[in-house]
């Protein structure tokens, strides 16, 4: 009979174990226990938020500041009388702003020539990749013109190969007087030059050899040689010298001497 009693209690507390593993089990169905590495809270992306959104502040503010009036056309007119016994040079440069940002991004170059009594004889329009070095503030004086025929500012030493916006010499020995404008620069010197060249009929040209290959206009014209020599800073320490000789039975130049010195030591540089 106690056995019996025994046997029976032991079943009920079997029971009782089942049923409270079977509620744990249904109570705990699909909770997961969660990792550390879930439940830590990354702070980055909230620091990548106020970040951005600083970012996008600061150049909304920069773009704002940039925003200017738009700046009116305007047109500076150069007259030269003095540069030539033949003729009169007369330069017209219209600005044109085509942003918000305050300054004028191109010009528009008009080259007109007369003779002494004032009438045209030829419009020259070049082609313009730069603002002209005297429409911005430099800081220092710039000489406008220059003229190997009449001597003005023949000697005049200028910052950076600049010779001024209208330069006058006899550039293939013939008697007849040529010129040079600056249309474009380069990264760290002076300005490069437009070529014209005059012909017997008295009408000027543009000459693509020395636009493109004498660049800069020369610092030595050579009349009794037939040579002139243009000396430009190249690397921090140097001066290149380069030299180009007119031959008249071809009409063309030859660069006869190319070499660089160390201004340093005065000495040629390999």
């Amino acid at each position: 009979m106690q056995n019996k009693k025994r046997n029976l209690y032991l079943l009920v507390f079997i029971l009782l174990m089942g049923l409270i593993g079977c509620c744990c089990l249904f109570y705990c169905k699909d909770k997961p226990i969660a990792k550390q590495t879930d439940m830590v809270i990354k702070p980055q992306q909230k620091t990548d938020s106020i970040a951005e959104e600083k970012a996008i502040a600061k150049e909304e503010e920069i773009s704002s500041e940039e925003i200017k009036p738009k700046l009116k056309d305007t047109t500076v007119v150069l007259f030269f009388d003095d540069l030539s016994y033949t003729f009169n040079y007369k330069i017209t440069d219209n600005y044109f702003c085509n942003n918000f940002k305050g300054y004028y991004d191109s010009c528009y170059r008009t080259i007109k020539i007369y003779n002494k009594q004032d009438s045209l004889l030829q419009k020259i329009i070049p082609d313009m990749q730069i603002t002209p070095w005297y429409f911005m503030d430099s800081g220092y004086p710039l000489s406008l013109s220059r003229s190997y025929i009449t001597g003005k500012n023949k000697d005049v030493k200028d910052a950076d190969n600049y010779c001024g916006e209208m330069v006058v010499a006899d550039l293939n020995f013939d008697g007849l007087e040529d010129f040079a404008t600056p249309i474009g620069c380069g990264a760290d010197n002076g300005p490069h030059y437009a070529f014209y060249i005059q012909s017997k009929q008295n009408k000027f040209k543009f000459n693509r050899y020395l636009t493109e290959n004498v660049i800069w206009f020369p610092d030595k014209i050579n009349d009794s040689l037939k040579t002139f020599t243009n000396a430009v800073p190249c690397t921090v320490i140097g001066i290149n010298y380069t030299t180009y000789k007119y031959l008249p039975k071809t009409n063309k130049w030859k660069r006869t001497k190319d070499y660089l010195i160390d201004v340093r030591t005065g000495k040629l540089m390999k």
